[in-house]
């Protein structure tokens, strides 16, 4: 089991909002649960939660009122994935929406993933911390080839620019890099589009003897 630490919640200012959720993927039925919410009955043990705390996110404020983030120490089986859903609409600037997917790698860099937060003098975070633990950031197509059951009206959200432009990736230790996948798309006999992975074979080089050798 990986231990990873996940921040989720929101934080609602006078003209200005940040909302960062997680949902997990169920392992049996593929469906998306909120990451502060405990195994369900006929879990397969995937995740476990061993410490939560929760605080305001306005230091004067009630949870009602401005929000509140919730603070999750957890334990994730290899491979588990989770889904993260962000909105940031600071008082000056665009604001952005963006998801992303993350998934447990016991061998890969232990990595910081920290969302800006709203710089106002009463907020009790200057930034959330969306994920810490080894895992990897999968675009869409690797997270559909690895199980994700995508939402065709979400997709949009996905490799979004925004993401890139917001998000703070600190890679706190190194780790093995991923082995070189492809994706590959298809269409299964309903029309349906299929999305698989499959190890990429590096090319070998072979190297001539120098002449006279």
């Amino acid at each position: 089991m990986n231990d990873i630490s996940l921040q989720v919640g929101n934080e609602n200012q006078i003209g200005a909002a940040l909302k960062v959720q997680a949902f997990r993927v169920h392992g049996n039925h593929r469906e998306e649960i909120h990451a502060s919410k405990p195994s369900l009955e006929g879990d397969d043990a995937s995740y476990s939660i061993t410490n939560k705390s929760s605080a305001t996110a306005i230091s004067d404020q009630p949870w009602l009122v401005g929000g509140g983030w919730t603070t999750i120490n957890a334990k994730a089986k290899e491979g588990v994935m989770f889904k993260y859903h962000v909105h940031r609409a600071p008082t000056v600037g665009m604001p952005c929406v963006f998801g992303f997917v993350v998934r447990m790698r016991a061998s890969a860099p232990l990595i910081e993933v920290r969302v800006p937060g709203l710089f106002k003098p009463r907020s009790t975070l200057t930034h959330v911390t969306a994920f810490f633990g080894r895992a990897d950031i999968l675009t869409l197509d690797e997270a559909k080839a690895a199980g994700y059951p995508s939402k065709p009206p979400y997709e949009r959200f996905f490799d979004h620019p925004d993401q890139a432009d917001t998000l703070e990736i600190k890679e706190i230790a190194p780790g093995r890099a991923a082995d070189p996948v492809e994706v590959i798309k298809s269409k299964d006999r309903n029309g349906n589009e299929v999305v698989v992975m499959r190890k990429r074979e590096l090319r070998r080089i072979r190297r001539r003897p120098a002449p006279g050798a």
